[in-house]
């Protein structure tokens, strides 16, 4: 590859660079074995994020050796990627959300009912099913040992969701003597279940047609692999001065699955 190819090469690392690149803020103090979960989590992302079209690069260099042509193979990767990771956390969220809506429904339930806040907790964190099951029985379990605050304070550690957040504090303010919990709870719920059904919807319209997108963006750089190996005068223009041509197409494909991608977490956030 000439030194056009280089400078075209290095613009192209320089935008998915400024893509990919997010700034960091402050350090905040977490709980060490909480601490060591969100380290697990990061790792893996940068895995994901970064390792896997990294390998994808170096085997597909080793192969064609060409450094355009493996770049474009690698940007087709990063785009299956992130559209992967999308559909994966959109599934994530509507477990999530769903398991959220049955805990707060049936809380809601048990506060009209129940003598105590006390009771509430420990009947209805027994009737969860989930992702958020675990914490939840041991929110019913330890909240009459351990007070209304610290057991609430241990589920909003361990519930990665807005919605444990607000029930919590719902939680640590009902032991204090805050009056109507119950219908904090009511109101809680409601949203819990509109965010599921929201969250559902999102999953039948976006997540659903990710592996079809990801085929779609595979199946178009296989068919032209495919092209330049069964014809030698397409393969030897592919391989030549059409290289730049095949990275121009790569990028603006997998910029495009990486701005759906992060459009879905991005509505997943708000």
């Amino acid at each position: 590859m000439n030194l056009r190819g280089w400078v075209v090469l290095a613009a192209v690392v320089m935008v998915v660079g400024a893509v990919m690149w997010r700034p960091t803020g402050p350090t905040v103090q977490v709980p060490t074995e909480v601490g060591w979960v969100r380290t697990q989590g990061r790792l893996l992302r940068l895995v994901e994020v970064y390792g896997v079209p990294a390998a994808v690069v170096a085997v597909a260099l080793w192969w064609l050796r060409s450094p355009a042509l493996a770049a474009a193979v690698g940007m087709v990767a990063w785009g299956c990627v992130a559209m992967w990771r999308a559909a994966r956390e959109i599934r994530r969220s509507v477990s999530m959300a769903a398991s959220m809506a049955v805990l707060t429904t049936v809380l809601a339930g048990q506060a009209r009912t129940a003598h105590t806040v006390e009771e509430a907790v420990g009947q209805a964190g027994t009737l969860v099913s989930g992702p958020v099951a675990e914490a939840a029985a041991e929110l019913g379990r330890t909240v009459g040992s351990r007070g209304i605050a610290a057991a609430a304070g241990t589920f909003m550690r361990e519930v990665d969701a807005p919605a444990a957040e607000w029930l919590g504090m719902i939680l640590v303010k009902a032991s204090t003597g805050g009056g109507r919990w119950a219908d904090a709870v009511r109101i809680l719920r409601a949203e819990t279940v509109q965010e599921a059904e929201i969250l559902r919807e999102l999953r039948k319209q976006v997540a659903a047609k990710m592996p079809t997108a990801m085929f779609m963006l595979a199946a178009g750089a296989a068919t032209v692999g495919v092209s330049g190996w069964l014809y030698p005068e397409v393969g030897a223009w592919i391989a030549g001065p059409g290289d730049m041509i095949v990275l121009a197409a790569s990028v603006i494909a997998g910029l495009n699955a990486k701005r759906i991608a992060g459009a879905a977490t991005a509505f997943l956030r708000t």
